[in-house]
């Protein structure tokens, strides 16, 4: 809890020690997290050069700080970054199920991108072709 010792702290260094949906959990953090009525500290973390949007900050059963992101998709990115070749399986032996579980969520994160992409574009031709609007 970095905050306590410099409650002005503004970069820090860390390691990420898991990674679970939306919520990024590291050794240390220089983050206040949501208590007694005071809101968690929001703002960014940078990792790989890679900027992760931070909402919230909260402490988890565990009573550890927990860093809540809005960017799933930058999120897979750097998770997969962080475990290097372990990302790379798709079944067997050698990989956990987590780490497989990992690789099939970030594969998921980008057919939602295409799928949302896709329902764009068939809502500008029924708006083009069926009701007529302008473009």
């Amino acid at each position: 809890m970095l905050f306590i010792e410099n409650s002005y702290l503004k970069e820090f260094e860390a390691k990420i020690i898991n990674i679970n949906s939306n919520e990024i959990l590291l050794n240390q953090t220089a983050f206040y997290a949501k208590s007694g009525g005071q809101p968690g500290d929001t703002g960014t973390l940078s990792i790989n050069e890679k900027n992760i949007n931070i909402i919230d900050t909260i402490y988890d059963q565990k009573k550890n700080i927990t860093h809540i992101t809005d960017d799933n998709k930058l999120r897979f990115e750097i998770m997969l970054e962080a475990m290097g070749t372990r990302a790379l399986g798709w079944e067997g032996e050698p990989f956990s199920p987590e780490e497989l579980a990992i690789t099939r969520e970030w594969l998921r994160s980008k057919a939602n991108s295409i799928e949302g992409g896709t329902s764009e574009i068939n809502l500008n031709v029924i708006s083009k072709r069926v009701l007529n609007l302008p473009d």
